[in-house]
């Protein structure tokens, strides 16, 4: 996933689906991240923007924009990211913890890998907390 020059990849396990942005409908008094709900085939469920969730600058919202549906015990979230770039296989070699002062509650590691940017691996459960 990519927010800008930054990349971003969670768990396949956890991702339940990437689509195309979709009708947005806000929700008043939600925290700034949470641009509101979408319906996915009958299903309410809540759209973060990753950027604002990370306190970072805001996803890029264009033709490459996309809405990484997440599952965890039968719930969904969907996370509106810049792009969606590749799925790869990542070995425990390529993954190096975060550097103490960047731990937080969402980060697991840095992904690095040849010919390839860091790539910050995400605790895709801490997005349900």
């Amino acid at each position: 996933m990519a927010l800008g020059e930054d990349r971003y990849a969670v768990e396949l396990l956890r991702v339940q689906e990437v689509v195309r942005l979709a009708p947005i409908i806000a929700v008043r008094g939600a925290p700034p991240s949470l641009l509101g709900v979408m319906n996915l085939r009958g299903r309410v469920v809540p759209v973060h923007d990753l950027g604002l969730w990370l306190h970072r600058p805001p996803a890029t919202v264009d033709d490459r924009a996309r809405i990484v549906v997440l599952e965890h015990q039968d719930e969904l979230v969907g996370l509106l990211v810049s792009a969606v770039t590749d799925v790869v296989t990542l070995e425990a070699a390529h993954i190096e913890p975060p550097a103490v002062n960047l731990r937080d509650r969402a980060s697991m590691g840095i992904a690095r890998t040849p010919g390839a940017p860091p790539t910050v691996m995400l605790d895709a459960t801490a997005v349900f907390e």
